[in-house]
């Protein structure tokens, strides 16, 4: 570690240039979002919350959240961690009630990330995937650790870290303020502190579900931070902008703190609650879960054997964690297991319409590559004797010769436009070959992945699949929440059941959103097979139709300069050559 000089006279927080922004995005209807932030003479705090939960509990979490953090910290004088965890887990307790006594509120949660400066310090405090970064001496760090179902398998060895990037539920959060009446709560101080030219960023998964790290970086380093904000959100949005985007930039302009390296360095020292009064130290839910599935292999278990040899469920393996932890809790059910029973059987029969559509789709594209070998087209030997003898009796009468010759400029006007128009739907058939490419792609990784890895990208692409998506969103945060409730009251017969038809509605929700998945792919392959099919059609029968134009344009160019009186037998025998030679068209 470098030796640190102090600036006894400079005061952190006193220091800071910052901006915060928040945008809907480009597909969402409602901003569930939230900023906040506490100018305190003798600290700083700056809050961002991303809410999720029905049409109205998300925004109604991550504002209650941010109303509650600046209310409660607008109080204080000093700031100290008793301070942070009073605050916060008063905001998860409110949102929680809240939750219990409107129902059209249940399950309603949210993110809270924060960082607060005070004269000398930096505290770090984070509940969910929202994320704090640091960017220091053109380096950019995250600083929080997201509290989702994909990092927690990562973590624990069950998925690989290519398997987190791309992971069909890196939505699915484990820990949020709300859902549970206490929470774990992650806080940091910044050792040494924050130095001269730092910059933080707070942010939802919004930004960096569509923006770089390094892209971050550069933009913090090359703007102001209101400047970078308003970019940031641009950038988010030009890729789509598929759900809310909230940012928060603070820059330190100067500090007590002088390093004598220019290398990164930091340390972030946890904050332990444990000696506060009030303090429960609780297993979270979700290591539980994991605990429960640490028996299973971890690189996943094939419950759907019919299935095997085609996917690969490495990827989807946060299922078999959940099923290994449902198996592990049926003992809190009754004795009657027939909602198992029926969610096999549904299983069942949604895994035979899902085959059933694999093998059309795979049948579709075997007819489209057969239809395009076979179709080259072949020149019609009559058609051309026909243009052939149409000079020959044209021999007859040197006006009628003399005529046909003249139409050589409409003919070369008729190829002009034949061949624009040939071109024109060649380079049709380029672009549906490209959709074409990119749906037979999302067929692969069906092959390989499963549907549900493709949910999120094909729902700003279908309304359909984002309503279904949505379903099974909803279906499995109130089944998780009421699974962790049933740890405490394990003869709570009203809730028992409540899961088992919360785990019905689950899987049903997830069966529906994998036929969407399953319908769309089939139904774009199709549409763009016969599609490049029928154009595949018109090209053919258009190189044809330019072919021959080609070969009486050809024959007029050798007759033009020959006098029909001095040259007819060489015209007569040019002519009959003409008719035995076979033209090879152009192909599309």
């Amino acid at each position: 570690m470098s030796e640190i000089k102090s600036e006894t006279s400079i005061l952190l927080h006193k220091n800071l240039e910052h901006a915060s922004k928040t945008d809907v995005g480009e597909k969402r209807t409602e901003n569930q979002d939230r900023f906040g932030q506490v100018l305190n003479e003798n600290f700083k705090v700056f809050i961002v919350a991303d809410g999720m939960g029905g049409a109205n509990g998300g925004s109604t979490a991550s504002q209650m959240t941010i109303d509650h953090l600046m209310g409660e910290f607008s109080k204080l004088t000093n700031v100290v961690p008793e301070d942070i965890y009073r605050i916060v887990m008063e905001a998860n307790e409110k949102i929680f009630n809240l939750s219990i006594d409107q129902r059209h509120l249940a399950g309603m949660g949210t993110t809270c990330v924060m960082l607060i400066f005070t004269e000398r310090e930096l505290y770090i405090t984070n509940v969910g995937d929202s994320r704090a970064y640091l960017i220091r001496n053109k380096e950019i760090k995250q600083l929080t650790e997201d509290h989702t179902l994909v990092n927690e398998l990562f973590k624990a060895g069950i998925i690989t870290a290519e398997q987190a990037e791309d992971h069909p539920v890196s939505h699915m959060l484990t820990r949020c303020l709300g859902p549970a009446v206490k929470v774990e709560i992650d806080c940091y101080l910044e050792k040494p502190g924050s130095f001269k030219n730092d910059s933080y960023l707070l942010c939802s998964d919004g930004l960096y579900n569509l923006v770089t790290d390094s892209e971050i970086k550069k933009i913090v380093l090359n703007n102001s931070p209101e400047a970078a904000a308003n970019k940031l959100i641009s950038v988010a949005n030009e890729r789509g902008g598929t759900d809310n985007i909230t940012v928060a930039i603070i820059k330190v302009t100067d500090s007590p703190f002088n390093p004598e390296t220019d290398k990164l360095h930091y340390d972030l020292v946890p904050v332990s609650f444990k000696d506060i009064p009030g303090y429960i130290e609780e297993e979270s839910f979700e290591r539980v879960l994991l605990r429960h599935s640490a028996a299973f292999d971890r690189y996943g278990i094939d419950f759907q054997q019919e299935k095997s040899a085609k996917n690969n469920w490495r990827t989807a393996s946060f299922l078999l964690a959940i099923l290994a932890f449902v198996t592990s809790m049926i003992y809190f059910f009754d004795d009657d297991l027939s909602v198992i029973d029926k969610l096999t059987a549904l299983q069942e029969s949604e895994e035979r319409i899902v085959e059933q559509k694999h093998s059309e789709t795979v049948e579709k594209l075997a007819e489209l590559k057969e239809f395009r070998d076979d179709s080259e087209p072949v020149i019609d030997q009559d058609r051309l004797h026909v243009i052939a003898n149409k000079y020959l009796f044209a021999l007859a009468s040197e006006t009628e010769y003399r005529e046909l010759l003249a139409k050589a400029p409409e003919l070369e006007a008729k190829f002009v436009l034949f061949n624009n128009q040939l071109s024109t739907k060649k380079a049709e058939l380029i672009g549906l070959n490209k959709q074409l490419s990119f749906w037979f792609g999302l067929h692969k990784k069906l092959e390989l992945n499963g549907a549900m890895s493709l949910s999120e990208e094909l729902s700003t692409l279908s309304e359909l699949i984002l309503e279904k998506q949505t379903a099974f969103q909803e279906a499995s945060w109130e089944y998780l929440q009421n699974l962790n409730l049933i740890q405490t009251q394990p003869n709570n017969h009203e809730l028992s059941q409540k899961v088992k038809a919360q785990l019905a509605q689950r899987k049903t929700a997830m069966k529906e959103l994998e036929i969407s998945v399953y319908s769309l792919i089939q139904e774009k392959v199709n549409f763009y097979s016969k599609e490049i099919a029928d154009l595949i059609g018109e090209i053919s029968a258009e190189s044809l139709e330019l072919n021959y134009l080609i070969s009486e344009i050809d024959l007029l160019a050798l007759l033009r300069d020959l006098d029909y009186q001095t040259n007819f037998d060489q015209i007569k025998e040019i002519i009959q050559t003409k008719m035995s030679e076979s033209v090879r068209p152009t192909t599309p």
